[in-house]
Parts: structure tokens; C-alpha cells; sequence
């Protein structure tokens, strides 16, 4: 520890009362360690050592000066050379100490204090080494007691002394002497500890202070930020359920200027195709009128909002009076600090969130990276705005062009189907012989004609069923008591003409006679019909087997094939419209709209149409109808 933080943090007022004397300041000057020594606690071994030293050589030159005044002849006896020479020897201990050699000085030191309590009292002469021991008390007392106690007992036991002394009438005053400057020594050197004691006293307390002011300027500073990510928490949770982009920009912007208690916030926009940022928003009526007048910046403009759209970096003025890069807003007079960040979605730009504020050294390193990350949430809600925009323009266009399909189909399909009726009627009357006589190749050939005629209206029937559907204007005739089991000779009779000339055995499985249900007679049996006619189209050889029962209250068909099957992936495709598998494809007729039509009609019943089929081991289709015998209203609309 060093007093110089007491000075640094309150000054003079740390120390204590009583200044340090000239003997204290020389005391401090003696004991100061060298710079060398690499820790505090061996710097405090080096003090302590040199203070013990210094009572040493105190207490020897006094010893020896004071004997010599008492015996002149004293330089003639070898007890005193002794001391002569473990006093410089001490003061040699002193130098090495004060070089930074600690551990070699204190050897000397405790070598020279083995010496003096072991070798002196048996010395001849030695009489009075009671002495050495009576300087004990007052040892003890500055060890566990004051300064000024010490003082009173070395006074006690020096007066004690003189007075046995002066009794016995022929004893040294040496002695007494002895016990006045080594209690004296005590004296100084307690006082000096207890100063240092004092100082390392205070100086905890000034770090004390110190990490209680830490702890509590972090702590703030964890509240202020945890609030500032919680704000932005918020915000961004806010924002990312709009869709609206008007409504979006104008609520970002008043909740980042409450929020962060900022003095205006504007967002700009970047149109990629002028390369401008357009303000879209701003805080307040000075936010309103910016827009108003159409306030853009060109990308190799000056300021702060181009210079963050053109790096893609932060642009920060933390005093805008003396940044010129701040463009000055006669409409924004109390702006101190400015920070522009710009909006990204996936390294592209999406527009510029500027925030001002009246403070000058608003924004610190904490604040830009807590508003990145709010303008990076922004840059996805705006991102999602478009994205939304982009959809709802794309659904609108799409209904459109459906609408007008579905309308020109219906049209067309209606102009094409009322003379296709005339020529197959016609037809007939001309095959018939009614317009005249025929031969048999005409025949044929006229009922070719009709045939295909048949199948051109067929087709054009699909289209118009399916513009319907799309437009949800098909009607359903629903009745009660439509009698399956009528339907299903009708589809017998209906396979065996289809299979006439292929090599495939149509079988009809039923355990049961089917209950009469309510429904729309014509469409039921069209559904069927499509799956069979589907069946028979697709499978050249083997079975087609068609399963009904009755099953709790649903009626189950099943219209099984051995064709070749349809792979999983084109499954999907057989109820889309307009959309034929690969097998289908392969073969000709077709629109690829019988399974969607069918499937439609299914679920206007309340029922279900789907698949299961393996490649190459055929097809099964599945219709369930509900088996509903109340009569519910005539018409439903799909």
C-alpha cells in the first residue's frame, strides 16, 4: 500500500492529526524499502528490519559512549571492541538492507542479536545484564498497548532502577541509561508503526470506498442497459407483428423516441432504383413536414444518414455544433448529437434510422450497439412490410387474372358447347337415314363423329364445372333417397363397354345392399364414373375390382386396378388441375381435370377422395360419402 492514494483521493485530510516530527520523517527516510523488492509484504519485512537496525545502532552507541564516559579505560577491555564491531557490522546489515539484499541483512541482524544475548552476560564485568532483560516491559507494553503507555512504563522502570541503583550506591548508571534511549527508541519506532498502521487504515477505507463506488456505478450501468435491452426487446417484439408499413414506420418511430428519450427519430428508406434515402417517417410535427416536403438525400451526399447508407457502417456526431458533417435542420434547432445506423436485411439496404438528441455525448459505445441491434430488427419488420405488400399486390393481380379466366372459360364454354350440342344432334339425324339413305362406312364414320363430338363436349363440360368451382359458383341439386345400388349397375354396365376390347376382368364386390343417402344424384355418379373411366383407361390386362359397403355412417368405394401404378412424387399431381403424371401424360385425352373435379364435388358432400398406389402393382381410389338421410337444403353452393 502507499499513502499516495490517500493523497490522491482526499489529500491531507486522510492523514492523521498530529503531523509527523523531523525524528519521525528521518525515522520514515531510514526505512524506506528500495525500489527493487518485487511485493508489499517484503517491502514491509525490509521496514521493519531497518527499524529494528536503527535501534540497534542506537542503543549500541549509546551503550558505548555512555561506558566510555563512566570508565575511560573502557576501549581497553575486549567487551568493548566487541560491540564496537557488531555496531558496524549492524550498520553494514542497514546498507544491504537498504540495497534491497533484505534476507542477507536480516541474517546479519539475527546473528548479531545471538551474539549480544548469548556471548555479552557471560563476559567478565558483565554484572548488570539484568538490564537487557528489564528493557522486556517496555517491549510488551508497545506491542499491546498504546505509544504513550510504553512511554509511561520505560519512565517507571527507569526511575525504578535509579532509585535501586542510588540505594545500592555503587552500581553503574549505565544501565539506567541504557533502559531511557532504548525505551525511548520503542517509543519512536511504535509511533511510526502505529502511522503506518493508520495510513494502511485509511487506505483501505479509500478502496473500500472506491469498490462500494464501483460496485454501484456498475450495477447502475447493468440497470441502464438491461432497461435499454429490454426497451428494445420490446420494440422489436412490437414491430415484428405489423404489416402495415405506414403504420409500422410511425409506431417504430414513436416508441424508439419515448424509449430512449430522444429528442427525434426518422427513418429513411432506400429506392434502389433513383439510389435516394427517402425519409418515409418522422417523430412529431417536425417529422410530418420533413416528409411533406419530400426530404431525400442522393448516396454521394453529404451527412451523416448518406455517409452511414453508403459505408453500411454507424455514422456518429456526439456535438453537432462542431461537426460539419451534421446538416442543420432549421425545424430541429435543440439537435446536440446525431447517430445515423443503417437498416440491413441480409447486407442489402434497406433504409437509415436517425436519432438526434438534445445532449451533447449522447450515444456511447453500449447505446450504438443496443440501437444496431434495434435497427437490424426494424430493417427484418420492414423487410417482412414489403415482402407483405409485394404478396397482397401478387394475390390481387393473381385474383384478377382467375377471375377473368374463370369468367372467360364460363363464356367460352358456354358459346362452344351449345352448337357442339347442334352437331352431335344433327349427327345422329344423319346417321339415322333421316336426312336420307346411308351406306355402313358412312355410318361408321358419322358415329365417329359423334364420338368425338361426345368427347369434345365432355372436355369443355370439365372446364366449365371447374371455372365454377374456382369461382364458387356451382350448384349442387341435393335430394334424398339417392339409391347407390342403382348407381353401381349403372357403373358395371358402363366398365364392361370401356373394357370391351382389353383383356381385363371387371368384378363388383358388395356385402351388403347400400342405404339409400341425400345428395346430388348427377355428381355422385360423375365422381364415380371419372375414377372408374380412369381405371379402365390405365389398366391394359388383369382386374379391375370396385368394393362398396356401408361402414357406421359413411359409404365406402373402392375402385382397384392392376396398372402400372403411380410413383409417390407424382401422387400430389393427380387432384391438381390442369397438372397429369407421367403415365398420364404418355397417354392420350385428357385434361387433367376429372380427379380435381371429382375430389371438389367429394367434399361439397361432406365426403373424402384419395389414393394409395406402388409403382407397377396398380391403384386404389377411395371415395367416402356420408350416409346422411335427412333431406338438408336443395341447393349448396361449392
Amino acid at each position: 500500500m502507499n499513502s499516495g492514494i490517500l493523497r490522491e483521493e482526499l489529500g491531507d485530510r486522510t492523514l492523521p492529526r498530529n503531523r509527523p516530527n523531523p525524528a519521525i520523517k528521518f525515522f520514515e527516510w531510514a526505512t524506506r524499502p528500495h525500489p527493487s523488492l518485487p511485493d508489499e509484504l517484503t517491502r514491509r519485512r525490509s521496514q521493519l528490519l531497518a527499524a529494528m537496525i536503527g535501534v540497534l545502532v542506537l542503543v549500541s552507541v549509546a551503550g558505548l559512549f555512555i561506558s566510555y564516559l563512566q570508565w575511560p579505560d573502557v576501549p581497553s577491555k575486549p567487551d568493548y571492541w566487541l560491540f564496537v564491531v557488531a555496531t558496524l557490522i549492524v550498520i553494514g546489515a542497514f546498507g544491504m538492507n537498504r540495497s534491497g539484499r533484505v534476507d542477507l541483512a536480516a541474517g546479519l541482524v539475527i546473528v548479531i542479536l545471538g551474539m549480544t544475548f548469548t556471548i555479552v552476560p557471560f563476559l567478565p564485568g558483565a554484572e548488570n545484564d539484568y538490564a537487557f532483560f528489564a528493557a522486556l516491559p517496555i517491549l510488551a507494553t508497545a506491542i499491546f498497548f498504546s505509544a504513550r503507555a510504553s512511554v509511561l512504563t520505560m519512565v517507571f522502570i527507569t526511575i525504578w532502577m535509579a532509585i535501586q541503583i542510588s540505594a545500592a550506591g555503587d552500581q553503574p548508571w549505565s544501565m539506567t541509561f541504557f533502559l531511557a534511549v532504548t525505551g525511548g527508541v520503542i517509543y519512536v519506532f511504535t509511533k511510526h508503526v502505529q502511522y503506518q498502521e493508520g495510513l494502511r487504515t485509511k487506505e483501505l477505507e479509500v478502496i473500500n470506498r472506491r469498490l462500494r463506488a464501483s460496485e454501484e456505478s456498475l450495477e447502475h450501468r447493468v440497470q441502464e442497459r438491461t432497461r435499454d435491452l429490454q426497451v428494445a426487446a420490446d420494440v422489436s417484439l412490437q414491430i415484428t407483428t405489423m404489416l402495415d408499413r405506414a403504420e409500422l414506420l410511425a409506431d417504430v418511430a414513436e416508441r424508439t423516441a419515448g424509449a430512449f428519450n430522444l429528442y427525434h427519430v426518422s427513418i429513411f428508406l432506400y429506392d434502389e432504383t433513383q439510389r435516394v434515402i427517402r425519409l418515409h417517417q418522422g417523430v412529431g410535427e417536425a417529422g410530418d413536414q420533413m416528409v411533406k416536403m419530400g426530404k431525400q438525400f442522393h448516396m454521394g451526399h453529404a451527412g451523416l444518414v448518406p455517409q452511414a447508407a453508403r459505408t453500411r457502417q454507424a455514422a456518429l456526431s456526439n456535438n453537432v455544433l462542431q461537426d460539419p458533417r451534421h446538416l442543420p435542420n432549421p425545424l430541429l434547432p435543440d439537435s446536440r448529437a446525431e447517430l445515423a445506423i443503417p437498416m440491413l436485411y441480409q447486407g442489402n439496404l434497406i433504409g437509415v434510422l436517425d436519432l438526434q438528441s438534445q445532449q451533447v455525448n449522447r450515444f456511447s459505445d453500449e447505446d450504438i450497439r443496443i440501437l444496431k441491434t434495434l435497427a437490424d430488427q426494424i430493417a427484418i419488420a420492414v423487410r417482412n412490410s414489403q415482402l407483405f405488400e409485394q404478396t397482397v399486390a401478387a394475390l390481387a393481380q393473381a385474383e384478377r387474372a382467375n377471375s377473368v379466366k374463370s369468367a372467360f372459360l364460363a363464356s367460352m364454354s358456354h358459346e362452344l358447347r351449345t352448337p357442339l350440342n347442334a352437331i352431335i344432334n344433327f349427327t345422329k339425324f344423319v346417321a339415322k337415314g333421316m336426312m336420307g339413305p346411308v351406306n355402313d362406312e358412312q355410318i361408321e364414320t358419322l358415329n365417329e363423329v359423334i364420338d368425338s363430338a361426345k368427347h369434345l363436349l365432355n372436355l369443355i363440360n370439365d372446364v366449365l364445372d371447374m371455372s365454377k368451382i374456382e369461382a364458387g359458383s356451382l350448384n349442387l341439386f341435393v335430394e334424398p333417397g339417392v339409391d347407390l345400388n342403382v348407381m353401381l349397375k349403372t357403373l358395371m354396365a358402363t366398365g364392361k363397354t370401356l373394357l370391351a376390347d382389353k383383356p381385363v376382368d371387371l368384378r363388383l364386390e358388395v356385402d351388403a345392399p347400400l342405404p339409400a343417402i341425400t345428395g346430388d344424384r348427377q355428381r355422385i355418379l360423375q365422381v364415380l364414373l371419372n375414377v372408374l373411366s380412369n381405371a379402365c383407361k390405365f389398366t391394359e390386362e388383369g382386374r379391375i375390382t370396385i368394393q362398396a359397403r356401408h361402414v357406421d355412417d359413411e359409404v365406402f368405394f373402392a375402385i382397384e386396378d392392376t396398372g402400372p401404378g403411380i410413383a409417390p412424387e407424382d401422387q400430389p399431381l393427380v387432384f391438381e388441375a390442369f397438372k397429369q403424371t407421367e403415365t398420364g401424360l404418355r397417354q392420350r385425352g385428357g385434361t387433367g381435370l376429372g380427379m380435381p373435379i371429382s375430389r371438389s364435388l367429394v367434399e361439397a358432400h361432406g365426403g373424402r377422395l384419395w389414393l394409395e398406389s406402388e409403382p407397377g402393382k396398380g391403384t386404389i381410389f377411395y371415395v367416402a360419402l356420408p350416409a346422411l338421410t335427412e333431406s338438408p337444403e336443395p341447393f349448396v353452393i361449392l
